[in-house]
């Protein structure tokens, strides 16, 4: 704290003494130790909390990676396995087609078969691509918490530093410039 700092702060510090003394307030000693206590044991909180959150939010990324991991080895399995009951239904519908190609009503209904098994793969991909979706959300969701804790571990560090420089402030005598000693060497 600078010369002007310290002028500054003096008169204001008689004034408030002087308030207290006319409105029988408590006396600041009790109060200033109960400030300074919770100053002193805040930063050891918020550096506390910060490692909690930093753990938190590693965590919640390894999280979204093996949920991510896991939906993309389902997505591909689930392809495969529409793959396979595409070329089945496929297969099916042409084996049919050449045992019956001589009855138009029978050659009629594996058409509307066919086309009943087309429909209900692709209500199933719609399904499956519903639920990729809301998991991808889901995914980007808990990504978003991972890095707010991680923004706010830091916002919590950065204001453990600042009380810890306000403190050292607060708790450093007043300087003042002591007047050469006419006795002493240079």
């Amino acid at each position: 704290m600078n010369q002007s700092q310290a002028k500054r702060r003096r008169p204001m510090l008689q004034n408030d003494q002087r308030s207290r003394n006319q409105s029988n307030h408590r006396p600041i000693t009790p109060t200033l130790i109960t400030i300074l206590t919770a100053a002193l044991l805040l930063p050891t909180a918020c550096a506390h909390h910060a490692r909690v959150e930093l753990a938190a939010a590693t965590a919640l990324d390894r999280l979204a990676a093996e949920v991510e991991t896991a939906l993309n080895e389902y997505h591909d399995e689930l392809n495969a396995a529409d793959r396979d009951k595409r070329a089945a239904v496929i297969d099916a519908f042409v084996n049919r087609i050449r045992t019956d190609h001589a009855n138009p009503q029978q050659t009629t209904a594996h058409v509307q078969q066919f086309n009943d098994a087309l429909d209900r793969i692709l209500a199933d991909t719609d399904v499956e691509r519903t639920r990729m979706t809301a998991t991808r959300d889901n995914i980007a969701t808990v990504r978003d918490i991972a890095a707010d804790l991680r923004r706010f571990a830091v916002q919590s560090m950065s204001l453990n530093d600042d009380l810890q420089r306000y403190l050292n402030d607060l708790l450093q005598p007043i300087e003042q410039p002591t007047p050469p000693n006419p006795h002493e060497p240079n």
